[in-house]
């Protein structure tokens, strides 16, 4: 069947082009790509310089974490409000968490075999006076079960997200 009006026939054969970016504009991949080489080359080169600007680090690690709690929260309310009927959420949620056990169990594997095949830290010697740091670590974390359930809940709506326990 041929086009009866004109217009769409003159339409038909123009191609949509994006906008042209100047070069000294590279897109965000581009300049993550470069960021990461630029890195690397100056970390080997300079070593140094790397613990110069420790601070920087710590600052882009700490924007990081800031972001990742409201980050999950938004984005499940919005996949629940998003799903409307009340089966297709459940339906969803549910495939979800099969997917959540199926992937966390085969990353276990994996990392357990890795850890098996390389031994990581078997040359390093152990430090007799990091008692200090255990006894630090055991005081902070649930030791029994019931400190572990317990802990898995939170106090308050909010509260899992200021400390930055997301899974929580």
């Amino acid at each position: 069947m041929h086009c009866v009006n004109p217009a769409l026939r003159m339409t038909k054969n123009v191609s949509v082009r994006r906008p042209s970016r100047p070069w000294y504009r590279p897109s965000l991949t581009t300049q993550i790509m470069i960021g990461l080489v630029v890195g690397v080359a100056v970390g080997w080169i300079r070593p140094e310089w790397g613990n110069n600007v420790y601070f920087l680090r710590d600052i882009f690690l700490n924007l990081i974490k800031s972001i990742i709690g409201p980050l999950v929260f938004s984005t499940l309310v919005v996949g629940i409000a998003g799903g409307g009927d009340l089966r297709k959420v459940g339906r969803m949620g549910v495939k979800a968490l099969v997917y959540f056990e199926v992937v966390t169990t085969a990353a276990l594997f994996i990392g357990l075999a890795v850890v098996n095949l390389t031994r990581p830290g078997r040359a390093v010697p152990l430090v007799t006076g990091a008692t200090e740091t255990v006894q630090k670590i055991g005081q902070t974390h649930p030791q029994t079960l019931i400190e572990t359930l317990v802990h898995v809940f939170p106090s308050s709506v909010f509260d899992s997200l200021v400390r930055g326990d997301i899974l929580q």
